[in-house]
C-alpha cells in the first residue's frame, strides 16, 4: 500500500512539473511572437512615414487641409487664421513650407482665349501671370471652389480686381474687370461667373490678367496649366519653397539692372 501511494505521489510531482514546464515555454513563445510583431509594426511605420515625406511632400508636421466648409476660411490651417480683405499680399509673417502638395484636379478655365502675354520679366517690371484676350463684358468665371478674399481697385495696374482664396491652399487673382458679380466674403463654386471682362488699370486693350498664387508667392501658370488651350497639365502641383525664393531674388536683380 505505501509503494503505491508512493508511485501515486511521484507522479503527480512529475505532472506538475511537466505543467508548469509547458506553461513557462508557451509564454516564452507568446512574448517572442508578439516581440516579432511589435518589429514588424515599426517597420512599417518607418516605411509609411518615409513614403509619405517623399511622395506627399507638405509640412515637416502634416498639415491636412479641410475640404469645401462654407462657413470657415478656405485653407485657414495653412493660412494660419489669416483673412485680409485689403491687399493681395498679406502674408509675410507667415511660415511657408518647405514643400506643399496641391490637388489642381477641380480647376476651370476663367475663360477661354489666346494667351496674349506670358509669366515673366518684362523692361520694367516683372509679369506675375498670364493675360487672356477676350472682349469687354464677356464672362470670368473662378477657377476653384472658394472665397472671395480682395475685391478692389488699383488704377495704377490691376484695375478692378479680385482675389480667391481656394479650399486646395491656392489664391488665384483676376484683374482688369469691368463689373463685379460677386460680393466681399462671399462663397463661390469652380465654374460660378464672378465677374465681367474690361480694359481697367494699367491695360492695353481688353484681357483678364490672371495669377496662381500660394501664400503671396506667384507661381508661373505654364507649370499648372498649359497655355495653349488653358487645359491642366496634371491633376497635382507640388509648391517648392526653395524654387521660389531663388526666382524671387532673380526678379528683384533684374529690375535692379533693368533700371541702371
Amino acid at each position: 500500500m505505501n509503494l503505491i501511494k508512493f508511485f501515486i505521489i511521484s507522479f503527480l510531482v512529475a505532472l506538475s512539473f511537466f505543467i508548469f514546464s509547458v506553461d513557462v515555454r508557451a509564454e516564452d513563445l507568446l512574448i517572442n511572437n508578439n516581440n516579432k510583431k511589435q518589429d514588424f509594426v515599426n517597420k512599417n511605420i518607418n516605411v509609411k512615414n518615409l513614403t509619405s515625406s517623399v511622395f506627399n511632400p507638405t509640412f515637416n508636421s502634416f498639415i491636412f487641409l479641410k475640404k469645401n466648409q462654407e462657413n470657415e476660411l478656405p485653407a485657414s490651417e495653412l493660412y494660419e487664421e489669416s483673412w485680409n480683405t485689403n491687399f493681395l499680399k498679406a502674408y509675410s509673417n507667415i511660415t511657408v513650407p518647405d514643400s506643399f502638395s496641391i490637388d489642381v484636379s477641380g480647376f476651370v478655365v476663367p475663360i477661354s482665349g489666346k494667351v496674349t502675354s506670358p509669366y515673366g520679366f518684362r523692361k520694367n517690371h516683372f509679369h506675375y501671370g498670364i493675360d487672356i484676350k477676350l472682349k469687354e463684358g464677356d464672362t470670368i468665371r473662378a477657377a476653384f471652389d472658394g472665397k472671395v478674399r480682395v475685391m478692389k481697385f488699383d488704377h495704377k495696374g490691376y484695375g478692378y480686381f479680385l482675389v480667391l482664396r481656394h479650399y486646395n491652399g491656392l489664391e488665384t487673382v483676376y484683374g482688369h474687370l469691368s463689373e463685379f458679380l460677386v460680393t466681399q466674403n462671399g462663397n463661390v463654386k469652380a465654374g460660378q461667373p464672378i465677374a465681367l471682362g474690361g480694359i481697367t488699370g494699367h491695360s492695353c486693350g481688353a484681357h483678364l490678367h490672371f495669377e496662381f498664387r500660394f501664400l503671396g508667392d506667384a507661381i508661373n501658370p505654364a507649370e499648372i496649366i498649359y497655355l495653349d488651350g488653358l487645359s491642366l497639365k496634371d491633376n497635382k502641383f507640388v509648391y517648392i519653397k526653395n524654387k521660389y525664393e531663388n526666382q524671387c531674388h532673380f526678379e528683384m536683380s533684374s529690375l535692379k539692372n533693368s533700371k541702371s
